[in-house]
């Protein structure tokens, strides 16, 4: 459980929600990855690390992929939804028109500030929307898609070591995909974070994106 009484800086809640985006994503939780992230010096990160081990937000031990405790683990997903929700908030009600690592500078400052009170009621808003805008949403499989489409990968249908060649090119679920070229009978090549991959029929059939 977290405490609500306890004041935790904005360094450290910064820290939690980077490790919680890594865990999130399904990537390991290292020295090198949040500092690339945070766009600091390891010796930076290493010290800090060293600050929550004690804290007990995690467990490192030098030269270990990094766990969060169930208590950094709690508090970097609320942190991290509380950035989600000022996102949305910022996007679909007050509808800034700015780019989205200006919208996501915006939201990482909000979201340190938000007491439970505001945090409460941006996400029945924001969710109330969001239940609306479900029920729009169409889903696809990649090999239905034409070229040009766009779309967000919402699941994919098969077994562990398929995905797990698929996470190997980068392709999980979340990620935004943009079809590039479709041959009649052959793969289909796709975009996805700035680079380009062909995908065969097969795996196409099992790649499901909401459009």
């Amino acid at each position: 459980m977290i405490d609500k009484d306890t004041k935790v800086s904005e360094n450290v809640e910064e820290y939690l929600e980077i490790m919680e985006r890594l865990k999130e994503r399904g990537e390991k939780i290292t020295t090198t990855a949040i500092a690339s992230l945070l766009k600091i010096s390891p010796p930076s990160v290493t010290e800090m690390l060293d600050k929550l081990a004690k804290q007990g937000y995690i467990e490192h031990k030098a030269y270990k992929e990094i766990v969060l405790t169930k208590k950094g683990d709690d508090y970097g997903k609320k942190i991290l939804n509380n950035h989600r929700i000022w996102e949305k908030f910022l996007t679909d009600f007050l509808r800034i028109k700015k780019d989205k690592d200006t919208i996501h500078e915006i939201a990482c400052k909000l979201e340190h500030v938000s007491s439970p009170e505001i945090s409460d009621a941006l996400s029945k808003l924001t969710s109330s929307k969001g239940a609306k805008e479900e029920d729009e949403k169409m889903e696809i499989f990649l090999a239905g898609m034409n070229e040009g489409d766009e779309g967000k990968i919402s699941k994919i249908v098969s077994g562990t070591n398929f995905k797990m060649r698929l996470e190997n090119l980068g392709v999980r679920i979340g990620k935004e995909i943009k079809v590039i070229s479709k041959q009649p009978y052959g793969p289909i090549t796709i975009e996805i974070d700035h680079h380009q991959i062909a995908i065969g029929r097969g795996m196409a059939n099992k790649i499901y994106l909401e459009i």
